[in-house]
């Protein structure tokens, strides 16, 4: 008998439970075209040894897809695909996305989303695109587009993408960062803007007696995550590039490669700036590893901000300052939006605003003086006295590997 060959794969190193991997590609199989109405698919169990699965996993997942009305099961023969595998769905949403596979927001976004939008009737396909994708015209969505299609959402650049759908005639929503421009072709946009929590934190900062920054950027998945947070205007600047290790997967790679580039910074024994910026939590997690590991204090010898999101943390010996997005908020706006698109409510006229926020922990002021709060950009310290720094510390310089001096 010959070795069946299934159109997806499934690892327990990807999000969603092993269940949810195989409905999905089930269903997406069937959307592309793959197995097409009155198909048998093949048996469990060869699905299963092709998959590298359990048969009971293979069960429930087209017992899943029975239930949406995508597959027929009938006791002692193989599951068929339905004449019409959307009747039961009140829409078909195709999720386009940048993001990778191990990149924490966009899953937790994404799974609310499906999640909420499941709930409401709405079928939900999601597609991940690359620049190969980019430069074939986008064969894996124009796969979709053969079936129907009610409205689509684009994660992260439009990159040609908004005028291929708009010739298609396919409505959509454009979820994109400040970084990036918004489609005027769009039929809402939803803007990720970091720009208020990043001014509340630069006002926190010169409060607390800030000048001197490390910035700890981060590069993994291809992505470029320096948010580009502090003025050189205001403040004295140096970057630490940060790479994750190849060969590793994530967040291992990326803590790993964090725990290395600090090392080897501090081995140069350099003078101490007042405040370490981490623009990635797994980064974070790593280089303030390797910070400990030296015996170096936060705040005591260098206050320390990091972007995180909600939920992931990074975990410390105590809370972090730290601009905090919330994937789970977010993912419910994206879901409302999605909905209100598919009901005919007017077109927004601006962009919905997803912002991140500030949250004060206990790594750059003194509680006492600051409390534990969210900050806007109104709600910053009290200035600290000439003399000190931002944790009440006498102002001077540690010199890895020597004695501090007081300038």
């Amino acid at each position: 008998m010959p070795v069946v060959t299934m159109p997806f794969r499934v690892s327990r190193r990807q999000p969603g439970s092993l269940i949810e991997q195989v409905a999905a590609g089930l269903r997406n199989a069937i959307l592309a075209g793959r197995y097409r109405a009155g198909d048998a698919l093949p048996s469990r169990q060869r699905m299963a040894d092709a998959l590298g699965v359990s048969e009971i996993v293979i069960r429930r997942a087209v017992q899943r897809l029975a239930r949406e009305g995508v597959l027929n099961v009938r006791a002692g023969a193989r599951a068929e695909v339905c004449g019409d595998a959307l009747k039961s769905w009140r829409g078909h949403v195709l999720y386009i996305h940048w993001s990778g596979a191990s990149m924490y927001y966009h899953n937790i976004l994404c799974g609310v989303m499906v999640e909420r939008l499941d709930a409401a009737g709405v079928l939900v396909t999601t597609q991940h695109v690359n620049g190969s994708d980019l430069a074939t015209g986008f064969p894996k969505v124009q796969a979709y587009l053969a079936h129907a299609i009610t409205l689509a959402a684009v994660e992260g650049p439009a990159e040609g993408l908004d005028a291929f759908l708009a010739g298609r005639g396919i409505r959509f929503v454009h979820l994109y960062s400040d970084r990036v421009p918004h489609s005027e072709l769009a039929d809402a946009g939803i803007m990720a803007d970091r720009a208020p929590a990043l001014a509340a934190m630069r006002e926190h900062c010169l409060a607390c007696g800030v000048r001197t920054v490390l910035e700890v950027t981060s590069l993994h998945d291809g992505n470029d995550l320096s948010p580009g947070a502090f003025d050189p205007g205001d403040f004295e600047v140096e970057t630490l590039r940060s790479c994750a290790i190849p060969g590793l997967g994530s967040p291992e790679a990326v803590e790993r490669g964090a725990v290395v580039a600090m090392q080897k910074w501090l081995d140069g024994k350099p003078e101490l700036p007042d405040l370490i910026w981490f623009d990635d939590d797994f980064t974070a997690r790593g280089a303030l590893l390797a910070l400990t590991a030296r015996g170096l204090r936060v705040p005591e010898d260098v206050q320390a901000i990091s972007w995180a999101n909600k939920g992931l943390g990074p975990v410390f010996l105590k809370p972090l300052t730290r601009v905090e997005m919330d994937p789970v908020r977010h993912g419910e706006i994206l879901a409302q939006c999605i909905l209100d698109r598919l009901d005919g409510k007017p077109r927004p006229t601006q962009p919905i605003e997803l912002a991140p926020t500030l949250i004060l922990g206990e790594t750059t002021a003194d509680k006492r003086r600051c409390g534990n709060r969210q900050s806007t950009p109104s709600a910053s310290c009290a200035a600290e006295p000439a003399l000190t720094g931002g944790a009440g510390r006498a102002r001077s310089r540690n010199l890895i590997g020597r004695e501090p001096r007081v300038r």
